[in-house]
């Protein structure tokens, strides 16, 4: 490797899974980890149909990533559209510090930033792929 090459390693990816077929009749209801009616379903149903997960520090040395969807990812039969997206130190720091903006004694806490100066915002980059899977009624 030259001294103008620099050696790119990703260490974090977030994977967003969608339902693209998602309905209560649909709903894997025969699963071990609840049990749900149709209208327990529909009252969280935009919980079941998306859903996203991150995996960090993988790999440990440049090469592949991999992760595997986990059974308790889907909860539909369904076609799944599954976007991963490979993203920077800022994108991984506001994702992972948004939702923790108030600590328990109230007072307010900034998401972390990598800003230099007088600018208020974010700014991450991710490069993204979508990939597709089914599952099928038994």
């Amino acid at each position: 490797m030259s001294q103008n090459q620099t050696l790119f390693l990703n260490a974090y990816y977030l994977f967003s899974l969608a339902a693209l077929d998602a309905d209560t009749s649909r709903f894997i209801y025969d699963n071990p980890f609840r049990e749900l009616t149709a209208e327990e379903v529909l009252a969280d149903f935009e919980e079941y149909k998306y859903l996203y997960y991150w995996v960090q520090d993988k790999p440990l040395t440049a090469g592949v990533s991999s992760t595997e969807i986990l059974s308790l990812y889907t909860f539909f039969y369904s076609k799944y559209r599954v976007s991963i997206y490979a993203a920077d130190r800022n994108f991984r720091d506001f994702q992972l510090t948004h939702e923790l903006l108030q600590g328990i004694d109230d007072n307010y806490h900034e998401p972390v930033f990598h800003i230099e100066g007088d600018g208020i915002g974010v700014f991450g980059s991710a490069v993204v792929d979508t990939t597709y899977f089914e599952i099928l009624r038994p």
